[in-house]
């Protein structure tokens, strides 16, 4: 096999590498105590695309009014708290949503500082811990008596348990809460394409979301039967792409000498000193010694080619005697990541 079809199918091809970045604030000051940072409430609002310049108004239990902020492109919103005690109501209202405007206020419940994500997941938990059909007109004057940790999280289960029985919840579990989980309005992620596909099923049922809402706050699941299956042929979970096995280099000598007459060759090949492949090549020329057999694999002059496709082969070890070749290489990328793979390859003439 030539080398540059091998490396064609090289990890580099194959492998994909997620890097984990951690970021460390640090204050400093003078004399004087920092002053301790305000708390926050950002979020995502989104249905699936996000919610483009829609209006995010907060009312907390007590403390003056919050100036309403706008969303982003991406459907990030935040605010800063000055005095206000949580829990706190959130509305986002108009903005638009792909090319079309929004029509429908979704709601949300802070209970602590920091994640508060709006969609119309959320705005369902609300509508279960506030016990209303209209979220939005709770939004109004909302009463905090029974808005919790607890509370939300006993609406996340209704929710969960009520809507599971036919429909994909996966992204809801393990557990994930959808008000305070970080997630990106795009697809691929978990929460987003749940939120995608709610959002094709209520459409093509031709349903509002005022009845998703009102049913699911009665507690009324069985008039999910026919939504349960429109979500289902809705719901596309993103499959995480499958690795290739590694291809391993089968190096045969590139101009096989004669001296030693035609001999059946199989070669194996281990990958970290764990066997991974085995190939029968067939009756081949046989080399006549030691030198024959690792001078036509050193001097190989495809292995240049490696270089220009974002690694490199090397070979470190090369013997040869009773008909048996052994070659230990190591395959060094350098594109799209840095990383090396050592190979032992066995070269069994019979």
């Amino acid at each position: 096999m030539n080398i540059n079809t091998f490396f064609s199918r090289a990890p580099s091809r194959s492998l994909a590498c997620s890097l984990a970045v951690a970021a460390l604030l640090a204050g400093c000051g003078g004399g004087d105590d920092p002053a301790p940072a305000a708390d926050t409430l950002s979020g995502v609002a989104a249905v699936g695309l996000p919610i483009v310049n829609g209006v995010v108004a907060v009312k907390c239990s007590s403390g003056p009014a919050l100036a309403s902020t706008t969303t982003n492109t991406t459907g990030n919103w935040l605010v800063t708290l000055v005095s206000q005690t949580l829990p706190c109501a959130v509305q986002v209202s108009g903005g638009s949503i792909g090319a079309s405007a929004n029509a429908t206020p979704y709601h949300s419940i802070a209970v602590i500082p920091g994640t508060v994500n709006i969609t119309p997941l959320t705005d369902l938990m609300v509508a279960r811990v506030a016990n209303t059909n209209n979220p939005q007109s709770w939004f109004g004057a909302p009463v905090f008596t029974s808005v919790n940790a607890n509370a939300l999280s006993a609406a996340l289960n209704n929710l969960v348990t009520g809507l599971a029985v036919s429909a994909p919840l996966d992204a809801l579990k393990n557990p994930i809460n959808p008000i305070t989980a970080s997630f990106t309005a795009k697809a691929g992620d978990p929460i987003d394409n749940w939120l995608e596909a709610f959002r094709t099923a209520v459409a093509n049922l031709g349903q509002s979301h005022a009845a998703v809402v009102q049913a699911v706050q009665s507690g009324n699941y069985g008039a999910f039967t026919t939504f349960a299956g429109a979500f289902n042929n809705a719901f596309t979970p993103i499959t995480p792409p499958v690795t290739p096995p590694l291809t391993p280099p089968v190096m045969p000598p590139v101009t096989p000498p004669s001296a030693g007459g035609n001999k059946r060759l199989t070669i194996e090949v281990s990958l970290s000193g764990s066997p991974l492949t085995t190939v029968d090549v067939g009756a081949v020329p046989a080399p006549a010694n030691q030198a024959e057999f690792c001078n036509d694999l050193q001097n190989d002059a495809t292995f240049s080619g490696l270089d220009d496709s974002g690694g490199k082969l090397t070979i470190n070890s090369c013997t040869f005697a009773n008909n048996v070749g052994r070659v230990s290489a190591t395959l060094a990328l350098t594109s799209p990541v840095a990383l090396s793979f050592p190979y032992s390859i066995k070269y069994t003439y019979n």
